[in-house]
């Protein structure tokens, strides 16, 4: 079935049939007349036509004359649409228009859209045949243009040329009369003769060069494809030596997973065990608590039961303990006094030499003022090592007393083992006074040992204050030696064109003396200063050597004791006491160690 439109203007009909549809073996596509009236099919004995009554003539109709109406009136065939008129069938002709006026009044709307789709092709055309135009013309333009340069150029070739000819035609007419040879132009063509024999030697010349650099590059090129061959073969070659090792470390993972799991095995089997050990270390530890009970008020971890020998076992231990640290403190203190009083001496010199030399050279008074301040920051340093050497004593008498009351107490317990359960609780008493007052003398020791570090760090400090003093001397007498040179260059030149009297002759020589005794003054006082820093680097060692000594860690039996407050290693060790932590640096690593909450807590001897 056909569509109806404003192109056709006719609506479908069913009347006629597609032979196809009717006969397989036709293929003409034609439609059948079903009364069998006509013959015009193309077979013989077939009824097959396109007849005027069926509906394919009309849809033939209308496809093919309204659209050329409409062609001839927009104009594309060229002809007046007044002189084309269309005979129609002489069947049922009010369908059927036969002109343009006749079509329009017929099918307006169809052939409105014919007029329209003609038009639009119309100006499609007309712009791209505008466009051509313009490309042509542009075109055109650009040959035009490139052919008057190329006019112009050979217009002025031809004149060159014409002139030339005019002057070889005269010089040929001047030879031709007189039979002369024009020897400007013999001579012209020997130069063109050699210099072109010249050009053609070195262009010879250098097709050799060519020739040879072609015939070298040739063979590096054929080295280097060799070359290149031989690396694809070597990298061939690491190539399969590759999967090779790839597919060995494969064998070789997987044999080492397989031990793995064996050892893991192993080790879950050594974990049950452990486990097993653990319960009966466990039980153990209950039935040795059964046993032995535990105490009435609660005692810190290392301290936690047994009998009473233990507990004075470990009161005697951490007794001489604390005797030990006190006398390290004691030497310390020593040896801080000894070097506070020569840096007290030094500092006098120092102060000395400056005030004596005060009136000679005002540039020291920067330096003796910074030495005032060093001697007063050294007599608050003896002060306190004074006071600390008082807190020492009191420490001394205070250990000498718990020694007493130590051996009081191990003479009460061994002479009255048989007693009953209140003289034990009155021991235990006693114990625990006893362990108050060896944690009060060892806070003290703590706080001497502080102390002890703070005159460590003043020191440094001094002998940082002193190397400045040292570099600020370095600089003035650098800065002197200058002014002495610059003078003795001053005067030289005076005196070389003769500008000095006899008063600037004296007062150029008590110049020169004053220069030379100052500068002399200064270096006697860097060697001094230099040799007060040297005696202020010896206690540094031994400073280093105090601390690498063990202050507050003891190794006894496989443990090791840590006082409350205090970290110390047998290593060398920069620590800042602060009120819950201690801060520690050890080979540049960072770390914090938390105080212990029991004062006399064993650990493990493994060291930080």
């Amino acid at each position: 079935m056909a569509p109806t439109g404003p192109e056709v203007g006719i609506d479908s009909k069913g009347s006629w049939s597609d032979t196809r549809g009717a006969c397989s073996e036709d293929t003409t596509g034609r439609l059948a007349d079903p009364t069998h009236r006509t013959g015009c099919g193309h077979r013989p004995l077939e009824h097959l036509c396109l007849s005027v009554d069926s509906w394919w003539a009309d849809v033939n109709y209308f496809l093919s004359i309204m659209p050329f109406l409409a062609a001839a009136e927009a104009g594309i065939l060229g002809i007046s649409p007044d002189d084309v008129i269309f005979l129609p069938p002489p069947k049922d002709q009010k369908r059927f228009c036969s002109d343009v006026s006749s079509c329009h009044a017929s099918f307006p709307e169809a052939m409105k859209n014919w007029n329209e789709f003609y038009q639009n092709e119309i100006d499609e055309l007309r712009n791209e045949m505008d466009e051509m135009r313009d490309t042509f013309f542009e075109e055109d333009a650009c040959q035009l243009q490139e052919m008057r340069h190329e006019l112009e150029r050979a217009n002025k070739n031809c004149r060159i040329l014409q002139y030339r000819l005019r002057k070889a035609e005269r010089k040929r007419l001047r030879y031709a009369q007189t039979g002369e040879i024009d020897g400007e132009l013999l001579r012209s063509l020997e130069q063109d003769l050699k210099v072109a024999k010249d050009v053609s030697v070195r262009l010879h010349h250098e097709l050799e060069n060519v020739e040879e650099k072609r015939t070298t590059t040739e063979d590096e090129n054929e080295k280097l494809r060799q070359q290149l061959i031989e690396v694809e073969i070597a990298k061939q070659a690491l190539q399969n030596e590759l999967e090779k090792m790839k597919e060995e470390d494969n064998e070789d993972l997987k044999c080492q997973l397989q031990f793995v799991k064996e050892e893991a095995a192993l080790m879950r089997k050594k974990m049950a065990k452990i486990d097993k050990e653990k319960d009966r270390f466990e039980h153990e530890l209950q039935k040795y608590r059964s046993f032995y009970g535990d105490l009435d008020g609660p005692l810190p971890k290392g301290e936690a039961g047994g009998p009473p020998s233990t507990r004075e076992a470990e009161l005697k231990l951490r007794l001489r303990l604390v005797e030990e640290e006190a006398n390290i403190l004691g030497r310390k203190i020593v040896e801080l006094e000894v070097e506070n009083r020569g840096l007290k001496a030094e500092l006098d010199d120092l102060r000395g030499d400056d005030f004596s030399n005060g009136s000679a050279n005002p540039l020291l008074r920067e330096q003796s003022e910074s030495l005032s301040e060093l001697r007063q920051h050294l007599q608050l340093v003896e002060d306190e090592t004074e006071l600390l050497r008082r807190n020492v004593a009191d420490l001394e008498e205070q250990n000498k007393r718990v020694t007493a009351e130590l051996n009081k107490y191990k003479f009460k317990s061994s002479s009255g083992a048989g007693h009953d359960s209140s003289a034990r609780l009155h021991d235990s008493a006693k114990s625990e006074a006893l362990q108050e007052e060896l944690k009060a003398a060892r806070l003290q020791i703590n706080e001497l040992s502080g102390k002890v570090m703070q005159l460590q760090y003043e020191n440094r400090d001094i002998r940082s204050e002193a190397e400045r003093l040292g570099k600020t001397i370095d600089r003035l007498i650098a800065d002197t030696s200058t002014i002495i040179t610059e003078a003795r260059v001053y005067v030289a030149n005076r005196d070389l064109f003769g500008l000095l009297d006899d008063e600037d002759d004296g007062s150029r020589i008590r110049e020169h003396e004053l220069l030379y005794r100052i500068n002399a003054q200064m270096k006697a006082f860097r060697k001094e200063l230099q040799a007060f820093i040297d005696r202020l680097e010896v206690p540094k060692a031994s400073d280093d050597r105090d601390a690498e000594e063990p202050i507050s860690r003891h190794r006894m039996s496989g443990t090791e004791l840590l006082w409350p407050g205090m970290v110390a290693t047998e290593r060398k060790m920069h620590f800042v006491r602060r009120s819950h932590r201690v801060h520690f640096m050890k080979r540049g690593r960072p770390g914090v160690l938390y105080p212990l909450e029991n004062p006399w807590q064993y650990s493990s001897m493994h060291g930080f």
